[in-house]
């Protein structure tokens, strides 16, 4: 039976995290992003998953190639669940009770994202998990949290875009459907506050010697995102109507087609000297004096964009956004996600290739920010459906419980 330091980690590196220990129920995106943060920066984390509800994204596209026939072919679940480790438990049974047990004392942290009442049915819920570990903290992370009229509804990303505003906000063109963010964007965002809640418990513990239960929203996480908008309906009554990729003070602000097949550039300007240097460099000078103030280029927000569009349109975008560049005007190409990946420079190394035993290898990515003179996150593949059950006695006995 291997130890916990050969299963978790081989360059000898101690990290920032290196003792945490967090047992993981959530799903999809938002959890497993939140835990593997932690992860990353030396915390076990131990991804519980039962064999017949497995974590959804198992089975989410895309999947590499035609290897579709297994629950570890997933390239989204392998990048959201990178350097952690799995346990598939029965909890029906009295022999999962007793694994349970054995985990909740081990644990610092808990998280789930079941809905609300499942956690306490499971007795993974923190009344439960206090019982034999006062010290724990338990995370909650839900639609609409454990209590309210409204704390039982089944939730999801994109109706969470609907509940805090996003939807209404975001519309295109003279289209008045709201559009919204794309995809489940209020679960892609939402992570950053558990995260930050569970630092804070941990600071909270370290004074006081108790643990917490922190109960997280995901709406109430995501109306920081449409901040915008409600602060007009506190001021005014109603919140702005949306306005595609317009900005209320900045003209132009958008994105503008270039020659070739889906070919885009981003322009922003947002002073009168920009302004200035924008014309300069389309060689309009005549535009300076048409549209002198930001209030007339905002009225004239429609032609602006449609004479801009005129000449972006005969042009390459790498030359575009090198001559406004020239002129110190801010620019840049609509990237695909292509050229994201593709791209060394843009991404400052931010991948990296893993080998994987179903897959062959993938592409995950590396920790959102580099801190100078602490030794960087150490990649593990995502862990295969329960490969580390096994070591589930040595993996409790290692970390000190």
């Amino acid at each position: 039976m291997r130890r916990l330091g050969e299963i978790v980690d081989n360059d000898g590196a101690k990290r920032l995290l290196d003792g945490l220990r967090i047992l993981d129920f959530s799903q999809t995106w938002t959890g497993p992003t939140t835990t593997r943060q932690f992860a990353d920066w030396g915390a076990v984390v131990l991804k519980v998953e039962t064999p017949e509800r497995p974590d959804i994204m198992r089975l989410s596209s895309p999947f590499k190639g035609e290897v579709k026939d297994t629950l570890d072919s997933s390239a989204i679940f392998a990048v959201l669940n990178t350097n952690k480790l799995s346990l598939t438990i029965d909890l029906k049974t009295e022999e999962g009770r007793g694994q349970l047990l054995r985990l909740l004392k081990w644990a610092d942290v808990v998280i789930e994202s079941f809905a609300p009442g499942v956690a306490k049915r499971l007795g993974i819920d923190y009344e439960s998990a206090r019982q034999v570990n006062p010290e724990v903290i338990v995370l909650s992370h839900t639609l609409l949290g454990q209590t309210g009229p409204y704390s039982a509804l089944r939730g999801m990303g994109f109706l969470t875009s609907a509940m805090s505003g996003w939807q209404s906000a975001t519309r295109y063109g003279d289209d008045s459907t709201p559009f919204g963010p794309y995809s489940a964007y209020g679960d892609f965002i939402s992570w950053g506050f558990m995260a930050l809640s569970i630092l804070a418990a941990l600071e909270r513990r370290r004074k006081t010697g108790h643990g917490v239960y922190i109960d997280q929203a995901q709406m109430e996480s995501s109306t920081f995102f449409a901040l915008h908008t409600l602060a007009d309906a506190w001021v005014n009554g109603a919140g702005e109507a949306g306005g595609s990729n317009s900005h209320a003070l900045f003209v132009p602000h958008g994105c503008y087609p270039c020659v070739g097949s889906d070919n885009w550039c981003a322009i922003a300007v947002t002073s009168e000297q920009e302004w200035q240097r924008f014309c300069d460099a389309l060689g309009q000078p005549e535009w300076v004096s048409k549209h002198p103030t930001i209030s007339l280029r905002v009225r004239g927000r429609h032609e602006i964009d449609r004479d801009l569009s005129a000449w972006t349109s005969k042009q390459k975008v790498d030359d575009v956004v090198g001559r406004l560049r020239d002129y110190d005007v801010l620019a840049e190409k609509v990237h695909k996600a292509s050229d994201v990946v593709s791209n060394e420079r843009l991404g400052r190394h931010a991948f990296r290739r893993l080998p994987h035993p179903v897959m062959g290898d993938y592409l995950t990515l590396l920790s959102a920010f580099r801190m100078w003179d602490t030794p960087e996150p150490h990649l593990r593949p995502a862990p295969m459906m329960g490969e580390h059950n096994d070591q589930l006695g040595s993996i409790i006995q290692d970390s000190g419980s």
